[in-house]
């Protein structure tokens, strides 16, 4: 299946939860000012530079982008469970509501890899 930023092709029987993984990877991964003309899409901190002091600002952007570009989802709470210390342990666990079902699901976003799991 041809995947890229804007378009991703899928048949009818992906899961909600499946788009909107794809798309939130889509958004998060995408470093502001590049690959959009949309302002406010994407992350300043998309190339993987958290330290102590900006954890609050990376949380921040992420719940600002799932609010401006994920209608389907309603965020509950976004923390940091990973290590400042390790670029490659930058993770994020949303916690989000879906709007069409009420259902509660979380997604853990590695700001390093620009994945969604």
């Amino acid at each position: 299946m041809f995947r890229s930023i804007f378009y991703y092709a899928h048949d009818q029987r992906d899961s909600d939860e499946k788009l909107i993984a794809i798309n939130l990877e889509n958004i998060l991964a995408t470093k502001k000012g590049y690959g959009c003309f949309l302002e406010e899409f994407g992350l300043d901190n998309g190339d993987g530079y958290v330290n102590k002091n900006n954890v609050d600002d990376v949380k921040e952007q992420i719940q600002q982008n799932i609010e401006l570009y994920e209608k389907r989802i309603e965020v509950l709470n976004i923390e940091f469970i990973g290590n400042v210390d390790n670029i490659f342990c930058l993770l994020f666990q949303i916690q989000c509501k879906f709007k069409k079902d009420q259902t509660i699901h979380s997604f853990l976003f590695n700001l390093f890899r620009g994945t969604i799991s």
